[in-house]
């Protein structure tokens, strides 16, 4: 009787050991799956916002946009990139580094898994946006990112965040180009 006892606690130490062990694994693939997908979500997000002023005149050329957005689309889905070249979000960067007359760039990024699945990761982010020296050039990001499973390669399939703060900088220079003309 004490040999089936002491069998029985043998098999039920093995099984516990297997099933740890096959959750460890599936805890390693799936933390190795949320690393790579915050360094797409981080590439993306230095790429989309990070941005020098022309060296030509005081505009923004068709070449350098789509410089641009040929370093983003490979971060992106099809849908997702087309839909925000169509809007000229990849353009915004370049655009407040001309009216700036300074480089952007991201000096702070932090990436907080929200959900994660097999397939996505929804992560939420907070960052830095310099384009200056002096303590009011910058913008603080705050915004939520899903990255999209894409055979073994993670892309930005959206990405929501406080970009109303970077148009406004645009918006201004617009309304000031135009009362100057007045």
């Amino acid at each position: 009787m004490n040999k089936k006892i002491a069998m029985v606690i043998v098999i039920t130490a093995l099984c516990s050991v297997v099933i740890t062990s096959c959750s460890s694994k599936e805890s390693i693939v799936q933390e190795s799956g949320l690393s790579k997908a915050m360094s797409v979500a981080i590439a993306y997000k230095k790429q989309e916002l990070e941005a020098v002023p022309p060296d030509h005149s005081n505009e923004i050329t068709l070449e350098d946009i789509t410089k641009k957005e040929a370093i983003i689309k490979p971060l992106t889905t099809k849908v997702f990139f087309e839909v925000q070249s169509a809007s000229r979000m990849y353009a915004r960067a370049l655009r407040v580094a001309l009216i700036k007359n300074n480089e952007l760039k991201v000096t702070y990024i932090s990436f907080t898994e929200k959900s994660v699945t097999a397939e996505s990761i929804d992560l939420t982010y907070t960052g830095t946006l310099r384009f200056g020296d002096s303590k009011e050039d910058k913008l603080f990001l705050d915004g939520t990112m899903t990255l999209l499973k894409e055979g073994d390669v993670w892309k930005v399939n959206n990405d929501i965040y406080n970009s109303e703060d970077i148009l406004s900088i645009i918006e201004g220079q617009i309304l000031n180009g135009l009362s100057d003309s007045e």
